[in-house]
């Protein structure tokens, strides 16, 4: 996706536009040259996502725009391995999908049938985490730093 495409999904404020561009963002939250382009952006992005009311009940469709704003602001303040937001941006981040640089070192399940958790390293930096995987209305994912 071009970067005038993200920005227009991002400044949509319209469900679908927001999802869209915001998914799209956290799936490649660590990749620079993705992300680094829409920092000048990041002014306007952040207005327009402000109080958004977009639907989606437990899981509010807001959050996509939010998440992506958290990436952008990562990569501004050049804080590090931008892997310490997926305890705040993980929550639709299945560890199994390929994207932003993790591995899978371990499956842990429950009687042989329901994943409990994954173990989870960061590419990039090295970073551990367990990746707790959940059900309620949809299946999200909780990601806990391990130090």
């Amino acid at each position: 996706m071009e970067t005038s495409q993200i920005i227009a999904d991002l400044t949509s404020q319209e469900a679908e536009g927001v999802r869209r561009g915001g998914w799209f963002v956290i799936t490649n939250s660590q990749n620079e040259r993705i992300i680094k382009p829409l920092i000048p952006y990041l002014p306007v992005i952040a207005s327009k996502a402000q109080g958004l009311k977009l639907g989606g009940g437990f899981a509010p469709n807001s959050r996509f725009g939010e998440y992506a704003i958290k990436v952008i602001e990562h990569y501004s303040k050049n804080n590090g391995c931008s892997c310490s937001l997926f305890p705040t941006i993980g929550l639709d981040l299945n560890p199994e999908k390929e994207y932003n640089n993790i591995a899978v070192l371990k499956t842990v399940k429950i009687e042989d049938k329901w994943i409990d958790y994954y173990l989870v390293n960061c590419n990039k930096c090295g970073q551990l985490f367990k990746v707790f995987e959940r059900m309620g209305h949809w299946v999200f994912y909780e990601w806990k730093r391990l130090d």
